[in-house]
């Protein structure tokens, strides 16, 4: 599913229109941006928590250039999904991802 089609969902089981839904997905979205921009994770009850991963800066010697370079490594955002969220896609103990008996 993209941002389109989630709009369209939305607008589908809301009672806004499909500009209002628009302007709401775009609203969740960057203000999600923002808190992981600020290094604030996101959390979600039943669905999970977005939490940003800013890498320590590391200085190495590169052998074919004098003096000390930093190392640049790439910012990431882990996805921590609940147990709620888990559950109902059958995951432990959900439909059918129980234990034997």
């Amino acid at each position: 599913m993209d941002k389109k089609e989630l709009t369209q969902a939305i607008f589908k089981r809301t009672g806004l229109t499909q500009e209002q839904a628009k302007t709401a997905v775009d609203a969740l979205f960057d203000i999600m941006k923002e808190n992981l921009q600020a290094r604030t994770a996101v959390s979600i009850s039943g669905f999970g928590t977005f939490e940003p991963i800013f890498p320590t800066t590391q200085i190495v010697q590169v052998p074919t250039r004098p003096g000390i370079s930093p190392l640049l490594q790439s910012v990431n955002v882990k996805f921590g999904p609940s147990a709620d969220l888990i559950q109902s896609m059958g995951g432990p103990h959900g439909p059918g991802g129980g234990e034997d008996d």
